[in-house]
């Protein structure tokens, strides 16, 4: 996809930091009942994103998952 114009300004986190300060369980402590817990991210215009914990853990994947808002 090709874009012109400005560029939007845009607030990165990585998103295991905002679910840890937010009190989740993740590493040694995702286990039993919390392995299925789940994160539901909803935009704007109404697109959601569902994402389990241990998609999200490091000692689960090595993906990084970064949540940016314009």
């Amino acid at each position: 996809m090709i874009t012109t114009g400005p560029r939007p300004h845009l607030r990165v986190s990585n998103l295991r930091t905002i679910l840890a300060a937010a009190g989740a369980k993740l590493g040694k402590d995702l286990k039993g009942p919390t392995i299925g817990q789940y994160l539901i991210v909803e935009a704007a215009d109404g697109y959601r994103a569902v994402y389990s914990l241990t998609d999200l853990d490091p000692d689960f994947t090595e993906k990084v998952v970064i949540l940016a808002d314009t």
